[in-house]
């Protein structure tokens, strides 16, 4: 199939320009070919086999002077053309089929093919877009029992309309970790900044 749709991007260029082809150059024709003497030839060909018998039939539909009587073949050419006529029409029938299916299937595919990845992105991106370290045991406990609580703050916001606009509070869980995490860093500043100043003080003694 890949194949297949490979070979149907390639331009078909058909010769229409004034230019002189290979069967102009063979044929004797100083301007063009002409191409009605092949049917003229043929017509000629199938005279003797239309039979002249019926000719004088009074019902004159043009049937009886096209028709072609399938008595005036041999056996084995009036079965080759049936022949002929059938696996013509099994194989156009099983294109039109084979084109359909193929239609079907690469649209079932499609949409199978977007509902997984879908699928599969809003996974990877719930599990890894909003982790940026390994966790300790607490931080991930805490991550996992935070709450938000909505609250509805009454008033006017700052472009002075009637809508209340909301508040988003974490649960105090979540709070108290914050809380210390803010209070473990402002220990630590507390003591880089006694260590320097005694440093600045001892130096200027």
């Amino acid at each position: 199939m890949r194949i297949v749709m490979i070979f149907m991007m390639v331009p078909i260029d058909y010769d229409v320009g004034g230019g002189a082809t290979a069967s102009e150059a063979a044929s004797n024709d100083d301007d063009k070919v002409d191409y009605n003497h092949v049917a003229h030839d043929v017509d000629d060909d199938y005279e003797d086999i239309h039979d002249d018998e019926d000719d004088d039939v009074s019902v004159d539909d043009g049937s009886d002077a096209d028709a072609i009587v399938f008595d005036d073949y041999d056996h084995d050419v009036l079965v080759l053309i049936m022949m002929m006529m059938m696996v013509i029409m099994m194989m156009m029938m099983m294109m039109m089929m084979m084109m359909m299916m193929m239609m079907m299937m690469m649209m079932m595919m499609m949409m199978m093919m977007m509902i997984l990845i879908l699928m599969v992105m809003h996974y990877m991106f719930k599990h890894f877009h909003f982790r940026a370290k390994v966790w300790t045991l607490h931080e991930y406990h805490s991550r996992i029992f935070a709450t938000f609580r909505v609250t509805a703050k009454f008033g006017t916001n700052h472009k002075r309309t009637n809508h209340f606009s909301i508040r988003y509070e974490l649960f105090k869980r979540k709070r108290a970790l914050i809380i210390r995490e803010r209070s473990r860093r402002k220990c630590w500043n507390r003591l880089l900044g006694i260590w320097f100043r005694n440093r600045r003080q001892w130096r200027e003694w």
